[in-house]
């Protein structure tokens, strides 16, 4: 029913057959976010699904893409002291979702296709020695996106692509009785800035293969307080909140089309 009703806009643009793509991809991923008082650096692998329905004029289009990766994380900062006896090192994991729809401003051979884009994500950070986590955060997001390709042979295109996105974030923390706090959000909202460059070449009439890099640049605006036990008690003794933060993501992927 969800499809159905995100394909009918591209029948309504004058197309009356939609070509059909999907990709799997596998990459690996670094990404260092700074604070006043809280740094944090994480390192892992990911999995990236996506699926586009294009009109058959290739004038319009719709998709989704899914994400999930997992890897180690290290927190420190005077942010998470009342952590410090369980170390600075543990895991993180994070779901990334975006919707699109996309106008082509160019033409069937080379594209540039003009997004309307919008999702949600979400995080969590653990350590090792720690049976709660450490931080939460999820995020809602929505701006605009600039996807094209140009052909390098017959059998070689480069794809890029730019994006700009309003985010707004929530947060929770980890108590040390096991528990969370509630969510607090940021005070102001912050900003996505996400790019990436590849190559896409034909391997069988009905499936490529490609490569690409990402990168993401996100800040986000310092939370609201949180009510938070230090002591190790389930009776909140101190007020938390993340402060206003800066990061940096480099991602390398590789995948097939069909």
């Amino acid at each position: 029913m969800l499809k159905r009703l995100l394909v009918l806009p591209l029948l309504a643009a004058g197309s009356f057959g939609i070509t059909e793509h999907q990709s799997i991809g596998v990459g690996g991923l670094y990404s260092n976010s700074k604070a006043t008082n809280a740094n944090v650096r994480d390192s892992g692998i990911y999995l990236n699904f996506r699926g586009d329905d294009t009109s058959e004029n290739h004038r319009t289009k719709v998709g989704a893409e899914f994400e999930y990766g997992y890897g180690t994380s290290k927190t420190s900062g005077s942010l998470f002291s009342h952590l410090d006896k369980y170390g600075s090192s543990g895991n993180f994991s994070y779901l990334d979702i975006f919707l699109r729809f996309g106008f082509n401003a160019a033409t069937k051979e080379v594209p540039l296709f003009i997004n309307l884009i919008g999702g949600i994500d979400g995080s969590i950070n653990g350590r090792s020695k720690f049976d709660g986590f450490v931080f939460a955060r999820s995020v809602a997001k929505f701006g605009l996106e600039v996807e094209g390709a140009l052909p390098l042979g017959q059998n070689l295109k480069l794809t890029y692509s730019a994006a700009y996105l309003y985010t707004k974030a929530g947060y929770r923390f980890g108590r040390l009785d096991g528990g969370a706090t509630p969510v607090v959000d940021t005070k102001k909202p912050g900003y996505d800035i996400i790019a990436s460059v590849g190559f896409i070449t034909n391997i069988t009439p009905k499936m490529d293969l490609y490569v690409k890099a990402k990168g993401k640049y996100r800040t986000f605006g310092e939370s609201k307080g949180a009510p938070i036990d230090i002591n190790g008690n389930a009776t909140p003794v101190a007020n938390i909140s993340y402060p206003a933060s800066k990061s940096v993501s480099a991602m390398v992927e590789v995948g097939v089309i069909f």
